[in-house]
């Protein structure tokens, strides 16, 4: 609860140091009840426990001018002949990396260094290097194994779905760009998966989209990344932690409803014969809440996200019958 004022407490108790109010102050030993003393060894305690947390100076780099300059490079005629052209390129990839942790970038600058190296290179896997290290990035992030700058999220999400066709925030021509982020983001698919049944939107449409690629009236895809859909609970056979495991499943499948609503076309990655397991796992949920909702306070929101579901699954066929 403290925390925004911890700026001007720690300003207070320096200017208490600096400034000893009587001649018995000026002392650099320690006197117990000594406010002197005290403010210095709370200063010493703080400032120990803020360092493990990585409160560090804020970063005011500027990172657009260095992309610019790898773009100008990247556009030198007959790139792709110089020897050294792939080791320059993974050099640009791991200065961008480190850059997105502390600095934040612009979209446009990203998809400006993402289509230069795609159009520099000839392999088809050097042409996604930046694309890749980017998305690579982000997908750490979420996971949790490195830091990253806040805005960086939202725009990492915005290159996927720029690429993969989608609406985004920037009034940018389409064929102006060719980034390949959708195809680079498709080995993290599963992470990504993970990761909605917690938060955010904007990967939830990008997961979306990439599920929705193939046919729409099977269930491969379902398959292949959502397979616990195709084998809902059992009321009367209900193994231990089932309940828990199912909510989680709502969640993921509302925040991927979502996700297909927000997209800018006929999004369809769950097919509407999936209703019956849908509906079982509603039932489900609902005939064991009355058991379950006092464990914790997941369970007590099971009826929450069970409902929102619902709500979902509506929308998601009426739009469905739409695109259809």
């Amino acid at each position: 609860m403290a925390a925004p004022i911890l700026f001007s407490l720690l300003h207070t108790v320096t200017r208490l140091i600096d400034h000893p109010i009587y001649p018995w102050h000026d002392s650099e030993m320690f006197v117990p009840g000594n406010c002197r003393s005290v403010a210095k060894q709370m200063l010493r305690v703080t400032l120990h426990q803020i360092s493990s947390e990585g409160a560090t100076k804020p970063s005011r780099s500027e990172v657009e001018s260095a992309i610019i300059v790898m773009c100008h490079v990247l556009k030198v005629q007959n790139f792709s002949a110089f020897k050294s052209a792939v080791s320059l390129v993974d050099a640009f990839c791991k200065w961008i990396a480190e850059a997105l942790h502390e600095c934040p970038v612009k979209l446009e600058s990203l998809l400006t260094i993402c289509t230069a190296c795609n159009r520099a290179l000839i392999r088809e896997r050097d042409k996604q290097s930046v694309s890749r290290a980017v998305v690579a990035e982000m997908i750490q992030a979420i996971k949790f194994k490195c830091p990253m700058h806040e805005a960086n999220f939202i725009t990492i999400a915005n290159l996927i779905l720029q690429d993969a066709g989608e609406d985004i925030e920037m009034n940018l021509q389409d064929d102006q760009f060719n980034t390949a982020a959708s195809e680079a983001v498709r080995p993290f698919l599963f992470e990504i998966l993970d990761f909605i049944a917690d938060l955010h939107v904007k990967l939830a449409e990008a997961i979306a989209v990439e599920m929705s690629r193939s046919n729409a009236r099977d269930c491969r895809t379902v398959i292949r990344f959502i397979p616990w859909l195709m084998s809902p609970p059992s009321v009367t056979q209900a193994a231990p932690g089932a309940f828990a495991d199912s909510v989680t499943n709502v969640r993921v499948l509302s925040w991927l409803l979502l996700g297909a609503l927000h997209a800018n076309h006929g999004c369809l990655p769950v097919p509407i014969e999936c209703s019956q397991h849908m509906a079982d796992y509603i039932h489900f949920v609902l005939a064991g809440f009355a058991d379950q909702s006092k464990q914790s306070v997941v369970h007590m929101s099971a009826l929450f996200h069970a409902f929102h579901l619902c709500q979902l699954w509506t929308v998601y066929c009426e739009r469905a019958a739409v695109f259809r």
